[in-house]
């Protein structure tokens, strides 16, 4: 098959788009079958424009793409076929913003409520020039490495009927349908509990959800994302190291479900505490197959079953695969 994109395979963006739709789902479901053998998986597959964020690469020169695989030899790109249209129409504005300022890098998000930009820059940029820039294309917020140089309206976030204002550069899910496929599968997976623990909660992409069901403790490293959540009905929500220092069972009493949506190296020291707490029923979300093997092992090791699996693919014509997994004490 040919591939869509014109920089394919030269781009390191995506890696199956020499694969038709047929052997791209098989290719992908290939991974999650070696890993859990005989183990049902239902998929929800994605679609190409959707993903929502990107981080474009900036070389000396002021030319703005993405690095080659394995290399950090940047490849211009004029248009992307993987992002958002809204996100697509702004590269070639984007190209040009960094011809002038040569930032390192610009991490693209586009939020409910507008388009965040995230500059990575050695030095402070003329606020002229961010200034132009974001009203000519209609940016809501931008961002010079930690601090914010220019907000024309907040960033926000619409998560189970509550908006919340986003913290600068916070993580989301990298595609809204994803994201809504994740949210509805965790609403199935958990349709009542007495006490949840929430475990990398983010900013609160999930708890809004969950504290519908039952009062939510609710986990995560970053500080600007617990102070999103901060007042929030139902959500106790506090700043914590967890893959330092997991939260033990004895600091959640009364907890029956968990919900866990760690990074890409897992949640290993988390799920340790778990094994050993009162906790029934857990949902596990990754993106990462491996990793979650690897923690479910330890958790079935504890008297822990699967007994749902959903493959969301937010990554399409990538590698990656999202993973949402239902276990529950035998």
């Amino acid at each position: 098959m040919n591939a869509p994109c014109i920089y394919y395979p030269k781009c390191g963006g995506c890696q199956l788009q020499h694969l038709d739709e047929a052997a791209y789902r098989a290719h992908k479901a290939e991974v999650l079958t070696q890993l859990f053998p005989g183990q049902n998986i239902s998929y929800i597959w994605g679609k190409p424009a959707s993903r929502r964020r990107a981080e474009f690469k900036v070389d000396a020169s002021g030319k703005l793409g993405f690095f080659a695989p394995q290399s950090h030899e940047l490849v211009p790109i004029d248009h992307c076929l993987a992002v958002v249209p809204e996100m697509d129409e702004l590269i070639i504005p984007l190209q040009t913003l960094a011809k002038s300022l040569k930032p390192e890098k610009i991490f693209v998000t586009m939020a409910d409520s507008g388009i965040e930009l995230v500059l990575t820059m050695k030095r402070e940029p003329p606020l002229a020039i961010l200034k132009s820039f974001a009203e000519k294309h209609n940016i809501a917020s931008i961002v010079v490495n930690d601090s914010i140089a220019l907000m024309r309206h907040k960033i926000r976030m619409q998560f189970s009927d509550t908006w919340i204002d986003m913290p600068a550069g916070a993580f989301l899910q990298p595609t809204a349908e994803g994201q809504q496929a994740i949210t509805n599968t965790i609403d199935r997976m958990i349709p009542k509990a007495k006490k949840i623990a929430e475990f990398f909660c983010g900013i609160g992409t999930y708890s809004f959800l969950l504290a519908k069901k039952a009062p939510v403790l609710a986990f995560e490293m970053s500080d600007k994302a617990v102070a999103a959540l901060k007042g929030q009905a139902r959500i106790t929500a506090a700043a914590r190291d967890i893959e330092r220092f997991p939260v033990q069972h004895q600091e959640i009493p009364g907890v029956d479900v968990a919900v866990l949506n760690p990074p890409r190296n897992g949640a290993g020291p988390q799920c340790k505490a778990l094994a050993r707490s009162e906790v029934k029923r857990i949902v596990m979300i990754s993106c990462h197959p491996q990793t979650l093997s690897r923690d479910i092992k330890i958790l079935s090791d504890a008297g822990f079953a699967i007994k749902e699996m959903v493959a969301v693919d937010q990554f399409h014509w990538t590698h990656h695969l999202e993973t949402v997994c239902l276990l529950e004490r035998k």
